[in-house]
């Protein structure tokens, strides 16, 4: 937890858009966007039902 927080801090320091961001959203909403982030799921629910809906394919070799 602590390599995390040196490493906003580090951002936040080294980034104007982050400390605009934080200025904006508050520090627990910014924290929270970015644990939202780094543990979100990277692919949308609809991108996920879309690639099952088509037909499977097995190959050996």
């Amino acid at each position: 937890m602590m390599r995390l927080a040196h490493l906003i801090n580090a951002i936040a320091l080294a980034t104007h858009r982050v400390v605009k961001w934080v200025k904006k959203m508050g520090i627990r909403e910014f924290l929270s966007f970015v644990k939202g982030t780094l543990t979100g799921p990277w692919i949308s629910n609809d991108w996920a039902a879309q690639f099952l809906r088509q037909p499977f394919e097995f190959h050996i070799e």
